[in-house]
């Protein structure tokens, strides 16, 4: 007998005796009698029940599989039973109207794959270099993962080239060794590798929910990317690593980020794009656009006047991301919403100011905080370029005729900025 067991035991061993009911004529007896049927008629067709509602629950299940992915190790069976559970939740989950509600709309969303992580992952774990210093490799999470993928390629091969692994890791990543002058938002080395690592799996977490598994294949085997706003292209470069096939371009004013990146990431374009929209791409060049912590500084109230054109740069590069993304592509961009208002960003007194213009139907605030509006390099110089808030019901109608945000996930970029999945409408 079990411990629980054993105290039900000692327990009935110390009760005392109670004395026996009086009962006129056997009545309690057959009372009795007639409870206990009753009872076991009752709980046997409870259980009768349950049985058969489990029972074509799983006949249900087998009979509509969900198709693996892991043949093409795109990701492993662990993050697709992950994701599908995700997935398979009713789309309200992931929408617009359900995380805007005011119960849920400051919450954090969850990491629920991390397709590149685990495709690195799977080559790195097979090395020799010991991961007990965090716990053992089967069971990293995400981050484990990461931080154990960064250490064997930016530091583990240097002296262990002639393993498999680092040689086959060696095809597709190298050691990122950044000059103090060029950009990058988590440095060289380790930093670049888990930083960009994160940004990537983010970025395609939110096509698998939008889209689903076809549209994952569809942008993993040889999509066309564009990382807009991506500094020295940590982002890109590793999915670039994860997934060869694709096409991956970036895009960022600061030229010196750009001469770096050509040079030293193997098979990206790099672009140094203008302030100010157009772009040189060519119209529905890409399957997928992603932009992480850019719409964030854009303004997206009236802005400086370019051409007649008084609206603030987020809506002008939104109108641009229309006409270079393909009909069924995706747009990626991460927002300061409702959970940013109360944030590290944001002090008290703009926190106010913040929600009165959302509640006062304004939906967006904009504070030029740089000096001389211009962040990080005299490349970026520009009147709307600073931080801005953004509610995403009020975006949503903004940009109804245009874009159609198909995926809302509060917080989800470091529990801080919201991601936003967006499809183009209308377009021909």
């Amino acid at each position: 007998a079990s411990c629980r067991d054993s105290n039900v035991i000692r327990n009935r061993n110390t009760m005392q005796r109670r004395p026996k009911r009086r009962c006129m004529n056997g009545a309690c007896k057959a009372t009795s009698s007639v409870i206990v049927k009753m009872m076991l008629i009752f709980f046997g067709g409870l259980n009768f029940y349950v049985a058969l509602h489990l029972n074509t629950e799983a006949t249900s299940n087998s009979a509509q599989p969900v198709e693996s992915i892991t043949n093409s190790t795109l990701i492993t069976k662990k993050s697709v039973e992950l994701a599908t559970t995700e997935k398979s939740q009713p789309p309200k989950y992931h929408s617009l109207a359900y995380n805007t509600h005011p119960l849920r709309r400051t919450t954090c969303s969850k990491e629920v794959l991390f397709p590149a992580t685990e495709e690195l992952f799977s080559v790195a774990k097979h090395s020799s270099m010991d991961s007990s210093w965090i716990r053992p490799k089967n069971m990293l999470n995400a981050e484990g993962q990461r931080i154990f993928t960064a250490k064997v390629t930016q530091n583990y091969c240097d002296e262990n080239r002639n393993e498999y692994s680092c040689q086959k890791l060696a095809a597709n990543m190298k050691r990122i060794n950044l000059p103090p002058d060029v950009h990058a938002m988590s440095g060289g080395g380790e930093g670049y590798v888990t930083g960009g690592l994160y940004n990537a799996d983010m970025v395609l977490e939110g096509v698998y929910l939008a889209g689903g598994e076809q549209a994952l294949k569809r942008i993993t085997f040889g999509g066309t990317i564009l990382d807009w706003g991506g500094s020295s292209g940590r982002s890109v470069s590793m999915m670039k690593a994860a997934f060869p096939s694709i096409d991956a371009h970036l895009a960022d004013p600061i030229r010196k980020s750009i001469q770096w990146a050509n040079a030293n990431i193997p098979n990206i374009t790099g672009y140094a794009s203008p302030i100010n929209p157009p772009t040189n791409y060519e119209s529905k060049q890409f399957d997928l656009i992603f932009a992480i912590s850019i719409w964030s500084h854009y303004n997206f109230g009236p802005g400086e006047t370019i051409n007649g054109d008084k609206r603030g740069s987020a809506i002008r590069w939104l109108e641009e991301m229309r006409r270079i993304i393909k009909p069924n592509g995706y747009l990626v961009i991460t927002t300061h919403g409702y959970g940013a208002v109360y944030s590290k960003v944001t002090d008290a007194h703009t926190a106010k100011l913040i929600m009165n213009a959302f509640e006062d139907g304004i939906g967006e605030f904009y504070v030029a905080a740089f000096p001389n509006n211009t962040d990080w390099d005299a490349d970026t110089a520009n009147p709307d370029w600073g931080m801005s808030w953004v509610d995403p019901n009020w975006l949503a109608k903004k940009i109804a005729g245009d874009w159609k945000i198909d995926v809302l996930l509060n917080a989800r970029s470091d529990c801080l900025q919201d991601v936003l999945v967006m499809r183009p409408v209308g377009q021909m």
